[in-house]
């Protein structure tokens, strides 16, 4: 029993440290991309505030105070020191407990300021460094601590199955063509490996069965006492390690094995369950005096199980989550991936109604080896790529109101800065267009036209003037 309580508290400090990567490397890309939260940029404070209005004028002023960009760099400094803190040597309950809670606090209040180009890795740092400080403050109480563990890797065994699950009810993944879809895009993709898809479709077929099987199967290592832990780790870390290196999604690396450890001291400490009359009586004894831990756990557990359902009525439950981080979604690329990426072009209309030509934004960058630890520029491809999917979508639901949306205003904001810096005005008055098109990325096909918007007019020395306030 000692040697597995001991085993137990290992368990908890690797999943701190490995979340702990996970949160220094988003901070630094976050604070690397200052540009991003100006005026102009996806993320300005100033529009997503009326994204999710707070009705409650505390909350206000909190979040207000954590959008302006010296509190937001203020958290994010918090959030790095906290995590080397934790990556430090040191096994002491009070500073990892400390710096533990700081972590998890400002990731939770830096996500709605980050609202457009965060993802799953996001969202899954912040529960295992949740789940990892309420073990701290129950550390003295080894059945409290083993909760915890299971909890996380409950996680990672839902996160796995639900996206193994959502991959078999898309068509593309039944059918084949979904990861060569994806690997097309250039958000997503890589022109070297879209080239050998195109020249091996059986071995790209063959990967997607093996991608679902992989995730579908990850609850493998759980019984005979983890006797098959060891193959599905190594299985699904090489998995993680190969998509960073061709998609560059190197932070969902580190996300995922911040959960091995939990899962990995569950599979090999779990109890012997007994069989026939005995497991009734078992199952009926545990449940019998669930601890105020075990029983907020499992409905919150059981709450993010309800949010991967793909019913309406459920939309409600959803909605409640407002910060993002709570109710996760993790059915990763499915079950529909996307196959294709917007791109924005723009053009100056004259005051007597001449237009100019259009003129298009550069697309994303091709994938370099170390995107695999750092790409910064990750955040604002996928930032763009969130901005015009729901833009699209709320063309279709609300098109009277769309012009008033934050959605809009952030595009136009972000094509105004751009002829403003590129010197394409020559009067006072912006008055532009922009344009959303579908692009085919590496593969064959035309760029799709998908949304023009009105004439937008700003007044071009008050844009100026914001351009000079945020630099």
């Amino acid at each position: 029993m000692r040697d597995t309580v001991v085993a137990e508290h290992e368990a908890l400090i690797w999943s701190e440290r490995l979340s702990a990567t996970t949160q220094l490397i988003a901070s630094l890309e976050y604070l690397r991309n200052a540009r991003h939260r100006a005026w102009g940029g996806l993320n300005n404070w100033s529009v997503l505030r009326e994204r999710d209005p707070r009705g409650h004028d505390a909350l206000r002023r909190l979040y207000d105070a954590v959008g302006s960009e010296r509190g937001t760099r203020a958290l994010h400094t918090a959030r790095i020191l906290a995590s080397v803190v934790l990556l430090s040597p040191t096994t002491r309950r009070w500073p990892r407990l400390l710096a533990g809670g700081v972590a998890a606090g400002a990731s939770r209040l830096l996500h709605p300021r980050h609202q457009y180009g965060s993802d799953g890795s996001d969202q899954l740092s912040f529960l295992v460094q949740f789940g990892c400080t309420l073990a701290r403050v129950r550390q003295s109480d080894p059945h409290a601590v083993r909760t915890c563990l299971r909890w996380l890797a409950g996680q990672a065994l839902l996160a796995y199955s639900i996206s193994g699950g959502a991959k078999l009810g898309g068509r593309p993944w039944r059918e084949g063509g979904a990861l060569a879809g994806v690997l097309r895009t250039r958000t997503y993709g890589n022109s070297a490996v879209h080239a050998w898809c195109d020249r091996f479709p059986r071995a790209v077929r063959a990967a997607e069965i093996c991608v679902i099987t992989l995730e579908c199967g990850f609850g493998v290592a759980f019984p005979y006492r983890g006797r098959h832990a060891p193959v599905v780790l190594s299985a699904t870390a090489t998995f993680h390690l190969v998509t960073a290196g061709i998609m560059g999604l190197g932070r969902f690396f580190w996300a995922f094995l911040a959960t091995y450890p939990a899962v990995w001291s569950v599979a090999r400490n779990a109890p012997r369950v007994p069989g026939g009359r005995s497991l009734f009586r078992h199952v009926r004894e545990r449940l019998r005096k669930p601890s105020p831990l075990e029983t907020g756990l499992a409905v919150w557990f059981l709450l993010i199980l309800l949010c991967q359902l793909p019913h309406r009525s459920l939309d409600r439950l959803r909605a409640l989550d407002r910060a993002g981080v709570w109710l996760p979604d993790w059915r990763f690329f499915a079950p529909e991936p996307a196959e294709h990426d917007f791109r924005i072009a723009y053009r100056v209309v004259h005051p007597d109604g001449e237009t100019s030509p259009w003129w298009s934004e550069a697309g994303a960058g091709r994938r370099a080896p170390t995107h695999i630890l750092w790409f910064p520029e990750r955040r604002e491809d996928k930032a763009l790529f969130d901005v015009c999917s729901e833009l699209l979508e709320q063309r279709d639901r609300v098109p009277e109101r769309l012009t008033e949306l934050p959605t809009f205003r952030l595009l136009a904001d972000r094509v105004c800065r751009s002829l403003l810096l590129e010197g394409r005005f020559t009067d006072n008055t912006v008055s532009f267009q922009f344009r959303v098109d579908q692009c085919p990325g590496y593969g064959a096909g035309q760029r799709k036209p998908r949304y023009i918007s009105p004439v937008v007019e700003r007044r071009k020395p008050e844009t100026r003037q914001r351009i000079h306030e945020t630099e």
